[in-house]
């Protein structure tokens, strides 16, 4: 499994690899503090999931998810401090299987990850 974190904020990125690296061993996860970065590795890379912020320094999160959606099917799941209802609506619109607000519980995180994979499976 590899999965790509699209977010500016260095300690999140650290927290949602370390619960990754834990239940999945295995797992590659690959990281992006930018928009620009983030579509780059994820052309490069080729990712089983991405997990992308809406608040980015270059390039908005909607974007972002709109522009891997033209290329891929890959599961993306918005995990952001915006939580107004139209944020929300945005990113499902923009492409995302899921939107999970900040603060979050890693175990959540998981739990929602392997039900977008469960979901993935049975559409295949």
């Amino acid at each position: 499994m590899k999965i790509l974190i699209i977010d500016d904020e260095p300690d999140i990125r650290e927290i949602i690899s370390i619960a990754f690296n834990l239940r999945w061993p295995d797992a590659t996860v690959l990281m992006a503090g930018n928009g620009k970065q983030g579509l780059e590795t994820a052309n490069a890379e080729k990712p089983d999931l991405v997990i992308l912020d809406v608040t980015l320094p270059d390039i908005e999160g909607f974007d972002v998810c709109k522009q891997i959606r033209a290329n891929t099917d890959v599961p993306v799941m918005f995990l952001t401090a915006r939580d107004s209802e139209l944020d929300k609506v945005r990113g499902l619109e923009a492409g995302a299987d899921d939107y999970i607000i900040k603060p979050f519980n890693h175990l959540e995180l998981l739990a929602r990850v392997l039900l977008s994979f469960s979901e993935v499976g049975q559409k295949t």
